[in-house]
């Protein structure tokens, strides 16, 4: 199962980060898996991650084997964003949240497996995923979210440049820039709201420096707007990254220079 060879065993992912499932994945792959017959264990699993990604004809492929499935297999459809599924998907589908856990039981864990040092700011920036945190230790997140939060840091500043900012970003994906933040402005929301409530110690430095502009709403109020530009930026339209980024951050200098903070 680890090394993801397990006959038994049918993982549907996008080909390419950020793509979609197309729908060869679910005519040529699973169809065929479905009907065989368990090779090495008693059930069959098909495991489609992340589910959001199908498309429409993707998902209207794969309602055939959720309403007819083969005996002894189990189809998992993992999504973080299942309004994005179509209902007749979802009413197929028995649905079982799962929640993280509790941040001080998943931050002893964490400190357990890597040592204290920067283990609340890996969790902080995974949103309290533990494991997702080990991933993000590996892959250099902290200075991908440090630049992200000191970007919006500058963006505020009475002189920003924000085209000249956007620049110094370009070798970051949009998608994944746009993540991180929004994960620094819910920490900042939460901090400006009660500063016990920050879960990031790194980016404290970078809320005192803003609190004097802004206020709770107005970060949440631009928090939207940020989850407005990702849903544009994962879209097929193939919106423009510069003119997108451009108007994100006039926005939020706007917010620091108009007396609405």
């Amino acid at each position: 199962m680890a090394a993801g060879t397990h006959p038994d065993c049918l993982r549907i992912s996008p080909e390419e980060p950020g793509k979609q499932i197309r729908i060869a994945q679910v005519r040529e792959e699973l169809v065929d898996f479905v009907v065989r017959t368990a090779s090495v264990a008693a059930r069959k699993l098909v495991l489609i991650e992340p589910a959001e990604a199908m498309n429409l004809a993707t998902a209207n492929c794969l309602l055939k084997s959720l309403e007819e499935p083969s005996a002894d297999t189990f189809l998992v459809l993992v999504s973080d964003a299942p309004v994005r599924l179509l209902p007749t998907i979802r009413s197929r589908c028995r649905l079982l949240p799962l929640r993280p856990p509790a941040w001080s039981q998943a931050l002893a864990w964490l400190v357990s497996l890597r040592g204290e040092v920067g283990a609340e700011d890996l969790l902080g920036v995974a949103s309290g995923r533990p494991l997702e945190a080990l991933r993000l230790d590996q892959a250099d997140a902290l200075r991908q979210f440090d630049r992200a939060a000191g970007l919006l840091q500058r963006a505020a500043r009475p002189d920003a440049w924000v085209s000249s900012l956007a620049d110094e970003v370009g070798d970051l994906e949009l998608r994944e820039l746009l993540s991180w933040m929004q994960v620094y402005l819910a920490d900042l929301g939460r901090w400006l709201a009660d500063e016990s409530f920050s879960r990031l110690p790194r980016a404290r430095a970078v809320h005192a420096a803003l609190r004097p502009q802004t206020s709770p709403r107005a970060v949440a109020a631009f928090l939207v707007e940020t989850l407005r530009a990702s849903r544009d930026a994962a879209s097929t339209t193939n919106p423009n990254r510069q003119l997108l980024l451009e108007t994100l951050l006039h926005a939020w200098s706007r917010l620091h220079h108009s007396g609405s903070g």
